[in-house]
């Protein structure tokens, strides 16, 4: 079995769309991974990401909780998505966060609408994991990097059925 992960999860504190972000952490939470929920300072800070101080707190975050997986969910503006993407990910590398600069985070995470999801992935190509929604529980955490050994029988079987349909 693999060995757990730590996930961070956040919304931006101006997007009130939640079932996404839950249902992501439930899940892997089901696989016996930790996940750490932005507060509502780090969420804000997210939502103003291109300034300094909300990048530091961000970061500080991010470092503090040994977060190795990064997800983020958005579901408003595309524009106003790939932007705040984009700041977010210039700062881990500022600070040498990334897996290919040998810093702890592996994946970084994105869910939104199509729209959104289209433009974040051809503005950063394979950096970013995208979620528009529709995806299986088994796509979920496949995507999520989660191994098959670590998905309970009982949600195996479960997606296995929701394909199926």
């Amino acid at each position: 079995m693999a060995d757990p992960r730590i996930y961070g999860l956040i919304k931006p504190a101006l997007d009130a769309h939640t079932l996404g972000i839950h249902a992501a952490a439930d899940l892997l939470r089901d696989c016996g991974h930790t996940v750490i929920m932005a507060n509502d300072d780090v969420a804000s800070a997210m939502h103003h990401i291109r300034h300094d101080i909300p990048q530091t707190i961000v970061i500080d975050w991010i470092q503090a909780n040994g977060i190795e997986r990064l997800g983020v969910s958005y579901r408003l503006d595309q524009s106003d998505a790939v932007n705040m993407l984009g700041c977010l990910i210039e700062a881990l590398k500022k600070r040498r966060l990334l897996f290919f600069q040998n810093g702890p985070v592996d994946r970084l995470f994105f869910g939104g609408l199509p729209a959104a999801c289209a433009a974040v992935e051809q503005t950063f190509g394979g950096l970013v994991q995208t979620f528009c929604g529709g995806e299986s529980a088994r796509e979920t955490l496949t995507q999520m990097g989660v191994s098959g050994d670590q998905v309970p029988p009982d949600l195996e079987k479960g997606s296995r059925y929701d394909e199926m349909r």
